[in-house]
């Protein structure tokens, strides 16, 4: 009955903080894959307690195997992972220009989205909270209101690396965004292209379900509040990073702390998290905030996968 398939358009600009699972979809698939054990474990008992054939046995349990781990394929792609970007980032290389305060600066795009972008510039700065972009493509030039989201110096050089966020996008600077994004001739030149060997594409086929479930290590970017206890009080601060042994953070400039530092990190199901850290130099800033790595005292006794997995951060 093709007249009654009716086409869902997908909703753009979603969040996704929390994994979930759609049972009702893959019950079928369960159930197949349960039969498929079972069957499995039975052909082992019969072939230990009989003169059942090594090859008949073999083949089937080989069978068997490769049809559970298509199934559990089919059961991982009914599982919405989190998605904690406003939209999708792509890795885009574009010269542009950024005004600051009246100076220019040249550097180059990272990577980029319909709402925002990563960039590097060759010289560390303070930047302003506002600023404006120009992004040069080929053929397409984009200039943009941003917000500064972050301004990272880079480690042993005098670069930075800056988030910015853009502001009041006219329908005209969204298509020369769009643009940028998909029509440039090289745009799709770093594109993973499927592997043409059968070994090869199994191999990625049967590893999918432990890919997807291993998180991660070192960064991962998010964009919260928290709070980070010290001997005056509390201080509202702005999480930018978690690492497996640090954090990065940002608060006005003119900030004093005092005494040990106690991180308190939101989270869904446990309300929040206490860390106790130290605070080190400063290593970027915008407008009236610096930003600064805080070590943790004691990384071993924190499980970040837990943190992040319930972590209430959405990166624009």
């Amino acid at each position: 009955f093709p007249e009654a398939l009716v086409f869902n358009v997908t909703p753009k600009g979603l969040t996704v903080l929390k994994e979930r699972l759609r049972w009702r979809t893959v019950v079928p698939h369960i159930v197949l894959m349960g039969l498929l054990v079972a069957g499995i474990i039975n052909a082992t008992r019969h072939f230990m307690n009989s003169d059942m054939s090594l090859d008949s046995y073999g083949l089937s349990c080989v069978w068997a195997v490769f049809n559970f781990i298509l199934l559990a394929c089919a059961v991982e792609v009914a599982r919405e992972h989190p998605q904690r970007r406003v939209s999708l980032r792509f890795r885009r290389s574009y010269p542009l220009v950024l005004y600051a305060d009246g100076v220019e600066l040249a550097g180059e795009c990272v990577n980029l989205s319909e709402t925002g972008a990563l960039i590097t510039l060759p010289q560390r700065a303070r930047l302003p909270r506002h600023a404006m972009v120009r992004i040069v493509g080929d053929g397409d030039t984009a200039f943009l209101e941003t917000e500064v989201r972050s301004c990272r110096w880079i480690h042993a050089e005098d670069g930075a690396r800056v988030g910015l966020r853009f502001h009041k996008v006219s329908e005209q600077q969204r298509e020369q965004l769009i643009r940028l994004l998909f029509c440039a001739p090289h745009s799709w030149d770093k594109v993973r292209r499927p592997k043409h060997d059968s070994v090869s594409a199994f191999k990625d086929i049967a590893s999918t379900v432990l890919r997807k479930r291993v998180r991660p290590r070192g960064a991962s970017s998010v964009s919260a509040p928290a709070a980070l206890n010290h001997r005056d009080g509390t201080m509202l601060i702005h999480l930018e990073e978690l690492h497996a042994d640090h954090a990065v953070a940002s608060w006005l400039s003119e900030s004093r702390l005092r005494g040990p530092l106690m991180l308190r990190l939101p989270h869904r199901r446990l309300g929040e998290i206490l860390v106790q850290v130290e605070a080190g130099n400063a290593i970027g800033g915008h407008g009236a905030t610096s930003t600064f790595r805080l070590a943790f005292v004691e990384p071993k006794k924190i499980r970040l996968g837990a943190v992040l997995a319930e972590f209430t951060g959405v990166v624009p």
